[in-house]
């Protein structure tokens, strides 16, 4: 391909020449001859025969969550004998992950046996990203003369994060009981509760033959009595948690969404009954949702209920409504959705959500609330579930992480409501923006 960015001199020198002879002044001819070898110059110029690149490409990090920062290195070397003037490169990204940091563009001339070196940061969201081989670009010396080339990248090619879980995600925090949890009651167990006066028909071997041997009186063992644990996890997916704290970072509802299927993995393999619920979802799956419009999944909900829920908890998490501090809060008004109601409702008529979901608690359960806290609500529902006596925890992805003034108030109201919730008897895990999905489950699940 030829540019012809040296056709002005030519001209110019034509004219020059041409006043030059008019005039019959030999300045103006000598000075035509400058424009001539200019265009010369820019006519025999190419890009050098024998061209050969390699690209090699490196991940710091493959397998990372959702949130998480990767560098990317890729680095291109003139392995040819033939000097290189303009080389410019641009690594194959995939339009899902978003650069942050860096340039995935780079230029250099290399002679032989020189690198170009491109390092930059992306951010991913829950899938798989392939990244495509660079494209380059080679110009000649005096830029008349340029080609096209894609090369093909050795190395890492493929990010996955968040895949299917083969093994549980924790070494260390297990549960503390496999599918059971102790109550304040006597009964049959392994742990001692109490002891009281024997009564006809007690089993033998919970007598105390040790007090009746020194005192004569008969007591009975009582152990504390143990029951099939049952869990309940929320994902608090409406629209005004939809908000991310920095262009390209995985949304406070795609990060709640992400922990819940963590957690809900988590329980499953360790033997809990887990239900599981999501809220603000604008097209539930029609089988999983009741009645009273509450998408629900449990033991009795039909095979792969489950994964259809999270599937759809995490595609609409990815609707993102804006950023912490900027335009989070109004961006409902332009997406035409129904607006929520301060306790949740999804409009008149409907009754409050927090109503409806807490009646479908079972009255055995502890909860799981997975919500960033960027509202009152999660507040009032973690209430309310607690004065039916149900232990509720919270796990709150933390999207005010920032240096703008919207940041810092949102921070501000975020560290209210989880002071808020700790006052109540709530266990809450606060989940920094800078570490994996594994921090907040390492503080949760040892609680359950």
């Amino acid at each position: 391909m030829t540019v012809s960015r040296w056709d002005v001199g030519l001209v110019a020198a034509f004219v020059t020449a041409g006043f030059g002879l008019l005039l019959a002044n030999l300045v103006l001819v000598a000075g035509a001859v400058i424009g001539l070898v200019f265009s010369l110059y820019g006519s025999v110029s190419s890009v050098p025969d024998g061209v050969d690149l390699t690209a090699t490409r490196e991940f710091e990090a493959t397998g990372a969550g959702p949130g998480s920062e990767v560098r990317v290195t890729l680095r291109v070397e003139n392995t040819g004998s033939t000097v290189l003037p303009d080389l410019r490169v641009a690594d194959g990204v995939p339009d899902s992950c978003p650069v942050v940091d860096g340039s995935a563009r780079g230029s250099k001339p290399l002679r032989p046996g020189e690198r170009l070196t491109i390092e930059y940061t992306v951010v991913l969201e829950r899938g798989r990203f392939e990244f495509g081989d660079p494209d380059c670009r080679l110009r000649s010396f005096a830029g008349t003369d340029l080609q096209k080339r894609t090369i093909s990248a050795e190395g890492d090619r493929t990010l996955r994060c968040g895949g299917p879980l083969s093994d549980p995600p924790l070494m260390e925090a297990t549960l503390q009981h496999t599918g059971t949890v102790a109550t304040e009651t006597g009964g049959s167990g392994l742990e001692f509760y109490s002891t009281r006066q024997y009564h006809p028909g007690d089993p033998m071997n919970r007598i105390n033959w040790h007090q009746v041997a020194k005192t004569g009186e008969f007591v009975t063992v009582q152990y504390r009595r143990e029951q099939a644990a049952r869990t309940v996890i929320i994902i608090d997916c409406r629209p005004c948690t939809r908000v991310r704290h920095s262009r390209g970072y995985p949304t406070g509802a795609s990060l709640a969404a992400y922990a819940a299927e963590r957690m809900y993995e988590s329980l499953d393999s360790a033997g809990v009954i887990t239900a599981l619920s999501a809220v603000g979802l604008e097209d539930s799956p029609e089988p999983l949702v009741g009645a009273d419009g509450v998408p629900w999944v449990d033991s009795n909900s039909p095979d792969g209920a489950s994964t259809a829920l999270f599937r759809t908890a995490t595609r609409a998490a990815a609707d993102t409504q804006g950023t912490v501090g900027t335009d989070g809060p109004n961006a409902r008004a332009k997406t035409g959705q129904t607006p929520l109601r301060a306790d949740g409702g999804a409009g008149p008529g409907r009754g409050s959500l927090t109503e409806r979901l807490v009646a479908r608690v079972p009255a055995d359960a502890q909860v799981v609330l997975c919500s960033p806290l960027v509202d009152d609500w999660p507040m009032e529902c973690a209430s309310a579930l607690a004065a039916r006596d149900h232990a509720c925890h919270v796990i709150s992805p933390d999207v005010t992480a920032g240096t703008t003034t919207g940041h810092r108030i949102g921070a501000i109201h975020r560290r209210r409501r989880l002071s808020a919730l700790e006052r109540a008897g709530v266990t809450v895990t606060d989940w920094p923006a800078e570490f994996p999905v594994e921090y907040a489950l390492d503080r949760t699940l040892p609680q359950l």
